[in-house]
């Protein structure tokens, strides 16, 4: 194998490990609500009023921490929930 061809190997190999870390730390930031999802997260919201109780909710309903994330995310920008009246984002 020639040297230009040995470094192409290395250039890729090493891409594809950096894809796969990367997907790996972030894999659980956000993720796709589906629209009903969505809506029984906001219909919750609406009827008790509160982020932090939602987010519980959706914990007991099994929802990803990517899901639960993204939803309190959507939330927080439909309802204009202040930053601080937000819950930390779970890990």
């Amino acid at each position: 194998m020639n040297h230009s061809r040995m470094l192409g190997w290395i250039v890729s190999a090493g891409l594809c490990v950096s894809l796969l870390l990367g997907c790996s730390l972030y894999r659980n930031d956000r993720a796709w609500v589906s629209p009903e999802k969505y809506e029984q997260a906001h219909r919750f919201y609406v009827r008790t009023g509160s982020i932090d109780l939602t987010e519980r909710h959706l914990h007991d309903l099994r929802w990803t921490t990517g899901e639960i994330n993204e939803t309190i995310y959507r939330l927080g920008k439909e309802f204009e929930v202040l930053p601080e009246e937000l819950p930390p984002a779970t890990e």
